[in-house]
């Protein structure tokens, strides 16, 4: 994991590795620590050319950091760019400082320059190199040939340290590029897992659908275009799921590795995983008041429909005609309920339900 991450960032400027790595660099402290660790660890340092505290990089105060086996496993490691700007490298001696911990702690002063990268957000264009051709390739090399040639003379008479030197040629490739190689923009709404077979999947699954649709929609198995739409459309599907299985177990297994060596990255890829949720939520006005929390817009909602289903005396209201309803309604109660007679007009009939019922049908073979 850590190998990843300094081979991806390295891409973006120098790398500074720090911290507890319960291993060893140095031969004469591996009796003392864990040496399947500590031989990881001297591969890393050696595949990275890294420099090291305790060893190439020279500090003050103790010889160790873990008091209790008196070995050096808290590191500082840098490359040899970094390390022409370190100032000061000391390890803190025991009660120096209030701390409870059995590690000393490292003080590092760097003197580093401001040289930000480029920031990559969803906006920005990058060189599509999977579209160029030849004609492409030759006029990107002839778009860099008098830069470096004249950076090459620049080396030869001034004397130009190697930081310097990077810098100018990152900077004549990427005004090369942006010149006259094609441009892709990053969509941010495609899929993690929209591999290359899920597109052309996907592709064939459009084209059918716009051939059916082209013959006016079509339905049954009997039609061709149609049974070939739902064919393409079946296989999309299965070329979708199997993407996003593969894909959500790569992410299952990034979560177990992160979980051993680095909890920072676990609880990010963990954070990653959760579906996006909003906590914003709508607002309404009500009564000249703005609600804009759950509780405020029930309760809105609670006095807009009481107030629909109870009865107001405003200057709209119509009293004479409540009046009337309200008699109308105790004469059926007095005549029909109180002495159980039946309601005005007779006994309602089997036949009568039935007619009414069958009139209410539509397009369902049920009644409703």
């Amino acid at each position: 994991m850590l190998d990843n991450l300094v081979s991806y960032y390295c891409n973006y400027g120098s790398v500074i590795v720090a911290g507890d790595l319960n291993a060893s660099c140095r031969t004469k402290d591996r009796l003392h620590s864990n040496h399947c660790k500590s031989d990881e660890l001297q591969k890393f340092v050696k595949r990275h050319d890294l420099l090291f505290s305790g060893g190439q990089i020279k500090h003050t105060g103790p010889d160790y950091t873990f008091i209790t086996k008196k070995t050096m496993i808290d590191y500082f490691l840098v490359n040899k760019s970094v390390l022409r700007q370190l100032r000061s490298c000391e390890i803190l001696d025991e009660g120096s400082i209030s701390s409870t911990s059995d590690h000393l702690p490292i003080v590092v002063e760097l003197s580093i320059d401001n040289n930000p990268h480029r920031i990559m957000n969803s906006y920005s264009k990058f060189p599509a190199w999977h579209k160029i051709n030849d004609d492409h390739i030759r006029k990107y090399q002839e778009h860099m040939d008098v830069p470096i040639e004249l950076l090459t003379d620049r080396i030869n008479s001034d004397n130009l340290d190697v930081d310097t030197v990077n810098t100018e040629i990152e900077s004549i490739l990427h005004e090369a590029a942006d010149s006259v190689i094609p441009k892709c923009v990053f969509n941010p709404y495609t899929k993690p897992y929209w591999t290359p077979d899920v597109k052309k999947a996907h592709q064939t699954e459009r084209s059918m659908r716009k051939r059916w649709l082209a013959e006016g929609r079509p339905r049954g198995m009997s039609h061709e275009s149609y049974k070939r739409f739902k064919k393409a459309k079946y296989e999309f599907r299965n070329v979708q799921n199997a993407a996003y299985e593969q894909y959500i177990q790569k992410c299952y297994d990034d979560i177990n590795e992160a979980a051993e060596c680095d909890i920072r990255l676990f609880w990010k890829l963990v954070k990653r995983c959760k579906p996006s949720t909003s906590r914003i939520y709508p607002e309404i006005i009500h009564n000249g008041d703005t609600c804009n929390d759950p509780e405020s817009i029930a309760n809105a909602f609670m006095d807009y429909f009481s107030n629909i289903c109870t009865t107001n005396n405003t200057d709209t209201f119509d009293a004479s005609k409540k009046q009337f309803i309200d008699s109308a309604y105790s004469e059926i109660l007095n005549t029909c309920c109180n002495s159980n007679e039946n309601l005005p007009g007779g006994v309602i009939k089997e036949s009568e339900v039935r007619d009414i019922v069958k009139s209410l049908m539509r397009k369902s073979q049920r009644p409703r």
